[in-house]
């Protein structure tokens, strides 16, 4: 009996040990040995005292969906309750993220993902003491700043943002608001990221040149601007009140206008802009006014109460939604080629047309027209002031305003 006891207690106790054996065999290795995504593909340093690993990606990488490839010690990787599988499992990087091994005894060991956008643009470019803004255009890093034609551009100081690490004019080191530089010819701006790696962006100063401008700024008589006919009875349309020219046809439809006709026609070549300053006084999307210029081609721009829209003739080229129904001015540029009618839309001064496009369609006739409210619609705006010019196609900021005119409404 004292046999059998004696066997039944060696077997248990060598069961417990080998239990104790088999779990002192589990390993408890839980690495992240190497680090790298896809596409771009990009290795990671990995700091296994801080148990972080980083990467850096260019521009233009979309960090919210990549793919990791890893090698571990552990028996397994996971995010939350995400099982990872190396080369396979696609994750959102925008924030850093925690990888968590696991040992074969269950122990684990948690890694600190950061991957960061490697940044080197110029984002804002001006000089405020000649209250002059550039305009960026980042497909072909070009920096465009129009100043007066008065200003020494010899000692330029400009304020630039920037999302690089610096910036510099060849050897100088560039501070925002501080260094000064001769911008008679381009300048080039060149932008380091935090790899090392550089964009170079061109600035051209562009000195605004004067133009010979016939304005007219309605005072407290109806009338059209000098120079413009009278159609269809515009005059009967329009009231003016504190200096602003009212005009509402929702009586009944009518093709009235005001109409500047050329004589004699402009040549092919030649070049005209139109400012002014204007709201929609009607619905939304109803139509408030249009500017109808016919030279061998015939281009429209149609200004709505919620919408700005430029035609050639019967289609549209292009759209953009505005508040029509506050006061906004519009400069509108055309340049009379061969092949069609080129027209630019600037809005509120900003340096870049938000509609522009070469008209085609035919047109027998020579003149602006402004109201143009055809048969089949009614229009109800407002006209603040109005100016124009023969001697060129300019853009907000590349010509000198008369005094007294501002494109900021």
């Amino acid at each position: 009996m004292k046999s059998r006891i004696g066997l039944i207690s060696f077997l248990a106790v060598s069961i417990m040990l080998w239990g104790v054996s088999c779990s002192a065999l589990k390993s408890d290795e839980k690495a992240i040995t190497a680090f790298s995504i896809e596409n771009p593909a990009i290795a990671g340093t990995i700091d296994e005292n801080a148990k972080t690993i980083s990467l850096e990606v260019p521009e233009g990488t979309n960090i919210r969906s990549l793919t990791a490839i890893f090698t571990t010690t552990g028996a397994s990787v996971a995010i939350g309750s995400v099982t990872q599988i190396s080369g396979l499992t696609v994750n959102d990087f925008s924030s850093p993220v925690v990888y968590s091994v696991r040992a074969e005894d269950n122990s684990t060991a948690e890694y600190t993902v950061a991957i960061t956008v490697v940044s080197r643009k110029i984002t804002g470019f001006s000089f405020p003491s000649i209250n002059a803004t550039g305009s960026i255009d980042e497909s072909k890093k070009t920096i465009s700043v129009a100043v007066p034609g008065e200003t020494d551009l010899t000692a330029l100081v400009a304020v630039f943002t920037t999302n690089g690490m610096s910036v510099s004019v060849g050897a100088t080191t560039q501070q925002s608001g501080a260094t000064a530089n001769d911008f008679t010819n381009p300048v080039i701006y060149t932008v380091k990221a935090s790899d090392g790696s550089t964009a170079d962006y061109t600035v051209s100063v562009v000195q605004s040149i004067p133009a010979n401008w016939t304005t007219f700024d309605w005072t407290d008589d109806v009338s059209p601007p000098d120079g413009w006919q009278d159609r269809e009875s515009m005059n009967t349309y329009c009231t003016v009140i504190d200096g602003i020219l009212s005009f509402d046809s929702r009586e009944g439809a009518n093709q009235a206008h005001y109409r500047y006709q050329f004589s004699p026609s402009p040549d092919t070549g030649s070049a005209i802009t139109l400012v002014l300053k204007a709201r929609g006084d009607g619905t939304a999307n109803s139509l408030a006014w249009m500017l109808d210029f016919q030279y061998t081609y015939r281009g429209q721009i149609e200004f709505r109460n919620g919408e700005v829209s430029l035609q050639n003739g019967s289609s549209t080229i292009g759209t953009v939604s505005i508040s029509a129904s506050v006061m906004h001015t519009y400069m509108v540029t055309y340049e009379i080629l061969s092949t069609g009618l080129k027209i630019n839309v600037f809005i509120d001064g900003a340096p870049t047309a938000v509609l522009s496009g070469t008209v085609t369609a035919a047109a027998s006739n020579a003149f602006i027209r402004l109201g143009d409210m055809s048969n089949n619609n009614t229009y109800m705006g407002s006209l603040d002031w109005i100016m124009w010019t023969t001697d060129g196609a300019f853009f907000p900021g590349g010509v000198d305003m008369p005094e007294g005119f501002s494109l900021t409404p």
